[in-house]
């Protein structure tokens, strides 16, 4: 039977009560305001049950640094069979040192769906660090895809090593039907030379010859290199920062992405939709990425257009 949440002190049981096991079901029952700092739920440990937003929001997390605390988020990792769903998160503030950050979950091997975003910042100053508004690390884990499905994020993203506004890195793992909007304001940025930064993922990369997929996903952002560093050393993209292939004929998946400039990904594997000779084993796996969106009359994005470029064999 699932635990019913409908307190800051029901919430903050989930992960420090024995009672509230890593294996349990939650459903939040109204939304909840944190009246302070956190340790995120099941610090250094995996969480593997089921929490079901219901609908409602989680406000003004705020994570900061401490000892013991690597992964920073509402939870610290979400294991293969972790599932966070129909949740909406405003005011979020994680800032402090910590090796990934995200809003929902530093790390997440399991599945984080419906989710959204929608005020605050993520940033981790520490050294090599993984950061994303919504999930720091996507990873692929013991025959289980991680997986961020219809999720979105409108909050600032800060961080050194591979920092994007939705995924920080996704790892072998899918991230599908989501998006990154932000405001004029707000921003995504690198602190650090030698890294990946991108306005819905810093670094697309394979985990154990496993491809990293991306499908159906779009991004409105501004991506920044600190005023400090050499812009050069550094993997700047709209869309993604880096995308790191397997190899020349097994090379990640990326479907139907948009944005809302040029500046699409990084030197190595510029994206192109037009496939010949030795290239042509990659169609199926890449089936369009856009600088611009359909617009209606009045300059409003069109939902229902943003459609893949689609190979047919």
């Amino acid at each position: 039977a699932p635990y019913y949440i409908d307190s800051e002190e029901d919430l903050l049981k989930i992960g420090s009560d024995s009672s509230f096991s890593s294996t349990s079901s939650y459903i939040l029952m109204q939304d909840i305001s944190l009246s302070a700092p956190i340790t995120p739920l099941f610090n250094n440990g995996e969480f593997n049950g089921n929490f079901n937003g219901n609908g409602y929001s989680i406000k003004d997390l705020k994570v900061e640094t401490a000892e013991g605390v690597l992964n920073a988020g509402l939870f610290s990792k979400i294991g293969a069979t972790g599932v966070v769903s129909d949740l909406t998160m405003s005011g979020v503030n994680v800032n402090g040192q910590f090796e990934t950050a995200g809003s929902v979950a530093g790390i997440n091997l399991g599945t984080v769906t419906r989710c959204e975003v929608i005020s605050g910042a993520v940033s981790s100053t520490l050294e090599e660090a993984s950061v994303g508004g919504v999930v720091g690390i996507n990873r692929y884990s013991n025959a289980n895809y991680g997986r961020i499905d219809r999720c979105s994020s409108a909050v600032g993203v800060v961080g050194t090593k591979n920092v994007g506004g939705l995924v920080g890195v996704n790892d072998g793992a899918i991230v599908i039907n989501s998006y990154v909007k932000l405001d004029e304001t707000t921003t995504i940025k690198t602190l650090s030379e030698q890294s990946n930064v991108g306005g819905l993922i810093g670094l697309h990369t394979n985990k154990s010859d496993k491809a990293a997929i991306v499908k159906n996903c779009y991004a409105v952002s501004t991506v920044l290199v600190n005023e400090s560093l050499d812009e050069s050393t550094c993997f700047v993209a709209s869309l993604i920062g880096y995308n790191d292939e397997i190899g020349q004929n097994t090379p990640n998946y990326i479907m139907g992405v948009y944005t809302n400039n040029a500046q699409m990904t990084a030197i190595n594997n510029e994206f192109n939709k037009t496939f010949t000779g030795a290239q042509k084993a990659e169609e199926a796996n890449f089936r369009g990425v856009y600088t611009s969106f359909p617009k209606d009359a009045q300059g409003k994005i069109v939902a229902n257009e943003l459609k893949s470029y689609v190979s047919k064999k």
